[in-house]
C-alpha cells in the first residue's frame, strides 16, 4: 500500500458507500474505520436498511474518501480514492463485538447505533484503487 493512499485512508472518517442490487444504485454517507494494512474498511449499518439488503444480493460496492475536509482548510488540491470491493456482513460475533467498539470509540456519534441490537458491521475488502492527485491525474492500483 502506497503511503499518500494509506494516509488517506487513516486520516479520513467520512467515505460514500455505494452499493446496488436490481441495477438501482444507492449511495450512503458513512464513518469508517480501517484494519491496521488497510487492506479493509469497517462501517456500520441496521439490518432493516437498503445498504444491507444490496450487499446481500450484490456484494460489489464502491467507496469514495476525499480530502476536502482535510485539516489545510482545502489550500491543497483535494486527492480522492474510489475504491472497488467486495462487502460482506461480519458474522463472527466476537469480531463483530470487536469492530463495533472500535468504531464508536473513533466516532462517538456512532455509540446509540452502535448499542441497537440489530446493527451490523460491514466489512469491505478493498480490491481496486483509484487515486486521484488531482482531476487530470490519476492512478490505478489492484490489491
Amino acid at each position: 500500500m502506497r503511503n499518500d493512499i494509506r494516509d488517506i485512508l487513516l486520516g479520513n472518517d467520512l467515505c460514500v458507500l455505494c452499493t446496488s442490487r436490481h441495477d438501482v444504485p444507492d449511495a450512503s454517507l458513512m464513518l469508517y474505520v480501517s484494519n491496521d494494512d488497510c487492506s479493509k474498511l469497517y462501517m456500520l449499518t441496521l439490518e432493516d436498511t437498503d445498504k444491507y439488503r444490496n450487499i446481500k444480493s450484490n456484494p460489489n460496492v464502491s467507496v469514495l474518501i476525499d480530502t476536502r475536509d482535510a485539516p489545510d482548510g482545502g489550500t491543497s488540491w483535494t486527492r480522492a480514492l474510489t475504491i472497488h470491493g467486495e462487502a460482506s456482513i461480519v458474522s463472527d460475533p466476537g469480531a463483530a463485538s470487536e469492530w463495533t467498539e472500535r468504531l464508536a470509540m473513533k466516532h462517538s456519534q456512532l455509540s446509540n447505533l452502535a448499542g441497537n441490537s440489530s446493527v451490523r458491521v460491514l466489512e469491505v475488502l478493498m480490491k481496486r484503487i483509484l487515486f486521484l492527485e488531482s482531476v487530470d491525474r490519476g492512478y490505478e492500483f489492484t490489491l
